[in-house]
């Protein structure tokens, strides 16, 4: 005999828990088909438990839902309060001048040239220092010191050792150039005046010079090369700072009882057409000896002090170019159309 329904056999309030026969089979009807939903049979046949049980589990359903949704919304909040901390710090960064670390880590010997046209090319964002001075002055030797190397830039007591412009990059973000020096050289005078046309096409034509050292020897008084040098780089407006090398040597000669610094002053002042005879803005005078191992430390600051001047500068010509690019374009649109237009 086939069952059919336990409806028609038992009360109400049993139908949550009965339970059919064994053995006894179930009508075609009961059947689930292939199209009909799996939960279809227990709300059509199973009774008011199991009934109860469904709406249970949609409820515990909805109220996991609804908690993995809150939890959605909350993670997306943070990640978007996040992402405008970053921004504003970025922005914040961006408008905030980071001090530049005086210190060198690395440095290589990038290139040397000959020709201007041999150098490495110029870098709004790799200022270069210029090391220039008179010939067996301590150019090299001030190299090594500042770089903390030995062999880095070769010595040679023979003045005008070094022919060629050699760039030292330093630490991926500027150029220690350490250029010929002028004066009593050995070599024939073709050579010197190459030489000489060198330095001077590299300091007019060179566009990311940040500072120019001019190398001066502390022992001796000033000497006619010298001033007529420092009196080119004051006419020409170059960014020029001087440096007096070999301070641990006696002096020679007759010197200013004050020192060397404020001999060359008045040295500098006393020259016919002197560019800083009206101005009180003579170059910076920095103290260093190589042999001695003094001066390192603020020459390097002074050095970062130029770069993170040098960076400024550029900051200020990119403002002032967008600036101009956002008042052409408001007169533009404020202007409207041309005639042939309307």
């Amino acid at each position: 005999m086939l069952w059919t329904s336990p409806s028609a056999a038992l009360p109400c309030s049993m139908l949550g828990s009965w339970v059919p026969p064994e053995g006894a089979g179930v009508a075609s009807s009961v059947v689930r088909s292939a199209k009909e939903p799996r939960t279809a049979p227990l709300h059509r046949h199973a009774g008011t438990g199991a009934l109860l049980a469904v709406s249970a589990c949609g409820r515990l359903a909805q109220r996991r839902a609804r908690r993995k949704l809150h939890k959605h919304i909350a993670a997306r909040s943070w990640e978007y309060q996040c992402r405008q901390d970053r921004s504003t710090t970025s922005c914040a960064a961006s408008q905030r001048q980071v001090a530049i670390d005086p210190e060198i880590y690395k440095v290589e010997l990038q290139k040397r040239s000959y020709y201007l046209e041999q150098c490495p090319e110029e870098s709004l964002y790799r200022p270069e220092i210029c090391v220039f001075g008179r010939s067996n002055v301590g150019k090299s030797s001030l190299i090594n010191f500042l770089c903390k190397r030995k062999l880095l830039s070769t010595i040679s007591k023979r003045p005008g050792h070094t022919k060629l412009i050699h760039h030292f990059l330093v630490d991926q973000s500027w150029y220690l150039v350490d250029l010929p020096g002028i004066g009593h050289a050995e070599g024939g005078r073709k050579i010197l005046r190459s030489m000489d046309r060198m330095v001077t096409q590299y300091i007019e034509k060179r566009s990311t010079i940040a500072r120019i050292l001019y190398l001066v020897d502390a022992h001796i008084p000033p000497v006619p090369i010298d001033l007529a040098s420092l009196k080119y780089f004051g006419d020409s407006k170059v960014p020029l700072s001087i440096v007096f090398t070999k301070t641990d040597k006696p002096p020679m000669g007759k010197m200013h009882p004050e020192g060397p610094a404020e001999g060359l002053i008045e040295a500098l002042l006393a020259l016919p057409g002197s560019p800083w005879r009206d101005s009180s803005e003579l170059p910076q005078m920095l103290m260093t000896s190589s042999a001695a191992r003094t001066g390192r430390d603020p020459l390097l600051q002074h050095l970062a002090d130029c770069r993170q001047n040098h960076v400024d500068k550029i900051r200020e010509a990119r403002k002032a170019f967008f600036d101009e690019m956002k008042k052409a374009r408001s007169q533009h649109v404020a202007e409207g159309p041309p005639p042939a237009v309307r």
